[in-house]
């Protein structure tokens, strides 16, 4: 271990895999907090490793996968011991708990309290259920939503939405926004047209989505809406992420016959870049605790058509539209009629001063796990 990280407090970051929004909140802040913490991450399941997993550890993090094995009622019923006796071997002032589900927060939050963690942070990430098996996981969600009123816990939310979906009324929570570098995310007219070159797709209207390929997600409903768009010839739809969902999706644009119109990129790691090359942005998810690509699109001066159903905060660009996804016939119209941005640098200059730039936010996380918050 790095020398000069001896005198660095560690702060252990729980269930993020690698990828997704509230990963890319955490490593942010990470590179912001690294003068003072070190960021461990422990995960139930196997981390994907990339470039940024790559910079976590030059910076001595450490990762942890554990393997409860393959039948999901075990797995939680081995997790809470794993970790109990993980945090005896390994001491940590402070954990931070970062889910969806009231459930998960659970089996993290009582063997840390019974191994003695001092600070426990819980942190809301989104406001639905996704994946397989939506009514279970919702009935052990709002059991374990009412055990989650301890002192020991520091409580975080992305939202309002966040915080109405994870805690109760009367507890106190603390908003940390979806924050990004957005100098990072900025309009890079070289990128754009090597991107667009490498892919062939030079002469087109290139429409990017960014998300898993999930039910939250919902990508099946652009496929819906590139199916009725006339002359669609002229579009081309990036979905950048993968997922469980993702061979049922491309068969899907198979059977819609929008398949030459669909490229499937899957994790990237250069998202700011594939941006560039893109024209507008659309994220038609069912729920979301926030949706920070949608702060990505806006601060690469991306058009954005969004969902309803994603918090309003996420909107700082008058190009930001929020669509209902009970339709195609809306969207469709907004996608031909859309007027594409063309001073996409400046559009980055009002990103800085909107509050989602990521230092603020990483001051704010410094003091939440500083003893005097």
């Amino acid at each position: 271990m790095n020398s000069l990280n001896k005198d660095k407090k560690r702060v252990l970051q729980l269930n993020l895999n690698g990828t997704g929004g509230a990963f890319s909140l955490i490593y942010e802040c990470a590179n912001e907090l690294k003068d003072f913490f070190v960021f461990d991450f422990y995960y139930n399941g196997q981390f994907v490793n990339t470039s940024k997993s790559v910079e976590l550890s030059k910076n001595g993090s450490r990762i942890f996968s554990i393997n409860c094995g393959e039948n999901r009622l075990l797995k939680y019923i081995k997790l809470p011991f794993l970790f109990y006796s993980f945090l005896k071997k390994n001491h940590y002032d402070i954990i931070h708990i970062n889910s969806d589900l009231s459930y998960n927060m659970f089996l993290y939050s009582f063997p840390a309290i019974l191994a003695g963690v001092k600070r426990i942070v819980l942190h809301s990430h989104s406001n639905g259920v996704n994946g397989d098996h939506r009514t279970l996981k919702l009935f052990f969600h709002f059991l374990c939503k009412k055990i989650l009123i301890s002192k020991h816990f520091i409580r975080l939310a992305c939202s309002d939405s966040a915080i109405n979906w994870m805690f109760k009324n009367n507890q106190k929570v603390t908003i940390l926004k979806n924050s990004i570098n957005v100098s990072e995310f900025k309009f890079n007219s070289e990128k754009r047209l090597s991107i667009r070159t490498k892919l062939g797709i030079e002469d087109k209207i290139v429409i990017c989505m960014v998300g898993d390929m999930s039910f939250a997600k919902n990508p099946e409903f652009i496929l819906d809406v590139l199916s009725g768009i006339p002359n669609r010839q002229n579009y081309v739809v990036l979905f950048v992420g993968d997922g469980v969902n993702r061979n049922k999706i491309e068969k899907l644009s198979s059977q819609l016959n929008v398949d030459k119109n669909c490229i499937f990129l899957g994790q990237q790691s250069d998202v700011c870049d594939i941006l560039s090359a893109s024209d507008i942005f659309v994220m038609p998810s069912r729920f979301e605790g926030f949706g920070l690509s949608a702060i990505e699109a806006q601060a690469n001066g991306l058009p954005a058509f969004l969902s309803d159903q994603i918090p309003y905060e996420v909107k700082v660009l008058g190009s930001c539209k929020f669509l209902p996804i009970v339709s195609r016939n809306i969207w469709i119209e907004q996608l031909k009629n859309c007027v594409l941005e063309k001073n996409r640098i400046e559009c980055n200059d009002k990103l800085l001063t909107s509050g989602y730039d990521v230092r603020e936010n990483a001051k704010l996380l410094k003091k939440i796990y500083s003893s005097s918050y």
